[in-house]
């Protein structure tokens, strides 16, 4: 296919993006809107890795295979077992508005020429992602059909973040880093396992009640919806800062909230501001660049409104 023929169709996609976004990201999404995945079966048991080794990009999907494999929990792994032997992909000479694509109707990965390093990202789509009679596609956090689309943002911020913690040797692009930002401390918050599970089980819905311990539902919703629309895949617009501070004021009250058990046994707010300082420290050394004045800013306000608080429930030595 030549060059005019994919940018006339992926401006087409591009024009299918925005109206999506016109008409499913702007509008604040409720949580009984999110389905439950329907269960993953594992239908095929055996990968063709004599068919692999005759495909594109023979070497960076078996390096992806065996990397996963050792590294993931049987469970997590049915979606990528049920992909990969019918798995192709190609190249092309332009992508509008992206690096690379995951096609989930034809289970094919397209990738920009010069760009190919994308592919462990998209990789993780393939391997997380499935189609329910053609209808409705379940994408790590992401849920999309044809009247709703919730997800986006969160999904690529932890496809990105997988990429960076699995493939850090193949891959020296730096995209979504408020995103990535965001999933390594949700994901230092509720436990690596219990992340991961979500995303390759598709089950976005236990991943908001597992935030619901610490913020209400309709914050986890209004942050859900927030990284949504500043998902460059899905927004043509300016970056609109007054939503990345709202992320970052999110981030920082579950990160207070996760922390509150901590304040409550000291009985000294400098050793509070310790923990919260060693807590970030450990949340992923690529990130730490990403923890932004606003952030911690907004941290250090979420912090003393609850020390005011707890100041007057008992005697803090401050």
């Amino acid at each position: 296919m030549n060059i005019a023929v994919w940018t006339v169709i992926s401006i087409a996609l591009s024009s299918l993006s925005i109206e999506m976004e016109k008409k499913n990201i702007m509008r604040l999404k409720d949580f009984r809107e999110i389905k439950v995945a329907p269960e993953i079966v594992r239908k095929i048991s055996n990968i063709d890795f004599d068919r692999l080794e005759k495909s594109s990009f023979s070497v960076e999907v078996e390096r992806f295979v065996d990397v996963v494999t050792k590294n993931l929990p049987k469970s997590n792994l049915d979606t990528l077992y049920n992909n990969i032997n019918t798995l192709e992909i190609k190249t092309v000479p332009f992508l509008h508005r992206s690096l690379g694509r995951y096609d989930s109707t034809k289970n094919t990965i397209v990738l920009r020429k010069t760009l190919e390093e994308c592919i462990y990202h998209e990789l993780f789509h393939m391997a997380s992602s499935k189609l329910i009679d053609e209808n409705k596609l379940y994408s790590g956090f992401e849920q999309i059909d044809k009247k709703f689309m919730i997800g986006v943002g969160i999904n690529e911020g932890y496809t990105q973040f997988l990429t960076e913690r699995y493939f850090h040797d193949y891959t020296s692009l730096d995209v979504y880093p408020l995103h990535t930002l965001a999933v390594s401390i949700i994901e230092k918050i509720i436990g690596k396992d219990n992340m991961q599970n979500f995303y390759f089980r598709n089950d976005l819905k236990g991943l908001v009640e597992a935030l619901e311990k610490y913020c209400s539902i309709e914050e986890i919703m209004q942050f859900l919806n927030n990284l949504d629309s500043l998902t460059p895949v899905f927004n043509n617009r300016p970056f609109d800062s007054k939503k990345v501070n709202k992320v970052y004021l999110f981030l920082a009250r579950i990160c207070s909230a996760r922390l509150k058990e901590d304040l409550e046994k000291t009985s000294n707010i400098d050793s509070y501001f310790s923990i919260i300082k060693d807590f970030f420290a450990s949340v992923a050394d690529e990130r730490n660049d990403y923890l932004t004045d606003d952030l911690v800013q907004n941290i250090n306000q979420a912090i003393e409104e609850k020390r005011k608080v707890y100041q007057k429930k008992k005697d803090i030595v401050l």
